[in-house]
């Protein structure tokens, strides 16, 4: 994994999958997190764990600093209902039968669950 010396304009998700710890954790996560005019935040999957020590990392820097760093998702998941519905019209218009893929993907999250009458009665399965 690449994570010094380049600019990630164009990377839009991270994908964890080797042992990573302290500052060069911290600027992994920073590469894709990045804003930059139409987008405002990055995706990092962690196949391996890396929270625990995203911690030990953050450790050095002030709690006024992380606060700002960090959105906990339950945070938005309310921001999430605002715009459910413009974004299902979309789907149901050009009967994008994929939706309930992705539907499929994010299901184990409890705050999906809401949802899933919607997708059925749109019958985009």
């Amino acid at each position: 994994m690449l994570v010094v010396g380049f600019d990630a304009q164009l990377e839009q998700a991270m994908y964890l999958d080797r042992f990573i710890q302290g500052h060069d954790l911290l600027k992994a996560i920073a590469r894709v997190n990045r804003r930059y005019p139409g987008r405002t935040y990055g995706l990092v999957v962690d196949y391996l764990g890396a929270g625990d020590r995203l911690t030990e990392a953050l450790a050095t820097y002030s709690k006024a600093d992380i606060k700002r760093a960090f959105v906990n998702i339950e945070d938005e998941l309310p921001r999430l209902d605002g715009w459910h519905d413009r974004v299902l019209s979309l789907f149901r218009d050009r009967r994008v039968e994929e939706l309930t893929e992705s539907m499929g993907i994010i299901l184990p999250r409890p705050g999906a669950l809401p949802y899933i009458h919607e997708i059925k009665a749109a019958r985009l399965y």
